[in-house]
């Protein structure tokens, strides 16, 4: 008996590694939020916009917590009319870039023991008000130089009932 139970463990990390789920159900069958949705665009002092492949390093607060620490979708600059001054591409088309930030973010490699830890941590919003911080947000110029601006943007927002994601906000970040 015991050896049928150590033959049927399977260590296979990988099955759970891809887990994508980004909410968990709680028992009242309420699906609890989990993902914050933002969009970007960066206006510069000629009223042209920044044009990046991508804003990284943007940390997310929510109610003073991190919530979230990521990067907007890629975006194929292909498909614009670009200028170039110096090591910055710029645009006279507003460029939006899209912020998914979910709290929990599985990455290859889980182990039984950091698993549990993701869920143990595990937070969710509650229904009612809340607020969120961006203070910085940095991107990659022509040199290869990640530069930085702090915007320090806040925006209160309000949970809903069975709301797994929710838009919080547009902002147009005015560069000086």
């Amino acid at each position: 008996m015991a050896l049928f139970v150590l033959a049927s463990c399977d260590n296979d990390e990988e099955a759970y590694a891809n887990y994508v789920e980004s909410s968990i159900y709680s028992d009242d069958l309420y699906e609890d939020l989990s993902e914050l949705l933002f969009s970007f665009s960066i206006k510069q002092s000629d009223s042209t916009y920044l044009a990046v492949d991508q804003l990284v390093d943007i940390p997310v607060y929510v109610d003073g917590e991190l919530w979230s620490e990521g990067h907007t979708n890629f975006k194929d600059l292909s498909y614009f009319s670009l200028d170039t001054n110096g090591s910055v591409v710029s645009s006279s088309v507003e460029l939006k870039y899209l912020l998914y930030a979910s709290f929990l973010r599985p990455t290859v490699g889980f182990t039984a023991g950091s698993y549990a830890d993701v869920l143990t941590s595990y937070r969710t919003l509650s229904n009612g008000d809340h607020f969120c911080e961006i203070p910085k947000i940095s991107y990659t110029d022509l040199n290869g130089d990640t530069i930085s601006i702090y915007p320090n943007l806040v925006q209160t927002f309000v949970v809903k009932p069975d709301q797994s994601q929710i838009h919080v906000a547009d902002f147009q970040i005015q560069l000086n």
